[in-house]
């Protein structure tokens, strides 16, 4: 029994530790994505600050309606893959809680095997033990017996 305990016990503490690992790279890969939409958001900000100050301007030459609308366009672009990234960042993040749960519960597994695994162990201990007193009564008995028979010997 304590065999099979033992074997289990190592399959989840590696099952626990895989779920561990897994939670830590998907919320590393949350983190990337954050970083990664930070810095969208950013170029997005800069470009409406520029788009700011050519209003205020009131640029009118050809040059300068171009750089508008092409700042207009990829502060568009900026915000939709900006979306797309923030997505991806949430369900990374869910992915990571979801692998903590999991880690969690073959925590949990983990701690009842050890539990009975050495609730195991110290069955057999008191088991060997009891045994042992058996055995050294039992051999008192046998030494108390040959001890009167051979004084009954002598004694005939």
């Amino acid at each position: 029994m304590a065999a099979i305990l033992a074997v289990l016990l190592a399959v989840v503490t590696i099952l626990s530790h895989r779920s561990h690992t897994d939670a830590v790279v998907k919320k590393t890969e949350a983190n990337d994505q954050w970083s990664f939409y930070q810095a969208k958001s950013l170029k997005s900000s800069s470009l409406l600050v520029g788009l700011d100050i050519l209003t205020a301007l009131e640029v009118k030459s050809d040059a300068g309606r171009a750089t508008i609308s092409r700042y207009e366009s990829e502060r568009k672009r900026y915000e939709e893959e900006s979306k797309e990234i923030q997505k991806e960042a949430q369900h990374h993040e869910e992915e990571s809680k979801l692998a903590e749960a999991k880690a969690l519960r073959f925590d949990i597994g983990e701690g009842l095997l050890e539990f009975a695994f050495e609730h195991c162990e110290a069955c057999a201990r008191l088991l060997v033990e009891r045994l042992e007193v058996s055995t050294r009564r039992h051999a008192s008995v046998r030494d108390e017996q040959d001890a009167v028979a051979h004084v009954v010997e002598h004694h005939e």
